[in-house]
């Protein structure tokens, strides 16, 4: 499927890594598995135990890994929106103009007070907040992007309701980046301790009253490569 859209998620937590342990010493364990999640790593990042030059041959390697397979790269992003810290952020900027990667997600939702409706999702807005206090000092990168983004607050929970609720709450111009996870139910996959309702989020995605709000305001789906050559 050559015209399919397909970007690289950068991964610095949670898998196990590309290079082996002893190159990147500072990023995995004894096994060559990264720190857990995002908070643990940033803890050890803010205390100056990440080595960056680690972090960089590393997110190479990965990239270098997806390339070799000849599959065309779109855009970079990353798991748990890592890439968006400072130091990786000018990483991934530069591994992006090195392999000629045109863009890079921005992953800044906008706050609305609507959000604090739900007190359940009340530590997922305050993430939201500090990851669009990231985007914020990263707003200036020089590489393609979106104007905006949205689906953080609904990760692994983007159903029919959400999304239309979210549909109907864009403006009329600009360009948005919608992060899902679509699949198909999986009781044997290892990734349960998500508790994402990637069957909810297919089907939300292939709904006719989806497709309608689409139509009715006049949204378009587009690729970051056709973002790419309307920017050209």
């Amino acid at each position: 499927m050559p015209a399919l859209d397909i970007g690289i998620h950068l991964t610095l937590v949670g898998e196990r890594s590309v290079l082996h342990r002893d190159a990147i010493t500072s990023l995995v364990n004894e096994e060559g598995t990264f720190h857990t999640g995002a908070r643990q790593f940033v803890q050890k990042y803010s205390s100056g135990q990440i080595s960056l030059a680690e972090v960089y041959c590393e997110l190479d390697a990965q990239i270098q890994k997806v390339l070799k397979t000849g599959i065309l790269i779109s855009h970079l992003d990353s798991h748990q929106h890592l890439h968006m810290l400072p130091g990786i952020r000018r990483i991934t900027v530069r591994l992006a103009e090195k392999y000629n990667i045109a863009a890079v997600r921005y992953p800044c939702e906008r706050f609305r007070f609507s959000m604090l409706k739900e007190l359940r999702l009340l530590p997922r807005v305050i993430q939201l907040l500090l990851l669009d206090i990231l985007c914020y000092f990263g707003r200036n990168m020089e590489l393609l992007r979106t104007d905006r983004f949205f689906g953080f607050l609904h990760s692994g929970n983007l159903h029919k309701q959400n999304l239309l609720r979210i549909l109907k709450s864009l403006p009329q111009n600009g360009t948005w980046e919608l992060m899902c996870h679509p699949g198909l139910k999986d009781p044997e996959t290892s990734y349960n301790h998500w508790r994402y309702h990637w069957q909810d989020e297919l089907d939300a995605l292939l709904d006719e009253d989806v497709a309608a709000v689409l139509h009715q305001k006049s949204i378009s789906l587009i690729s970051y490569r056709e973002l790419a050559v309307n920017n050209s």
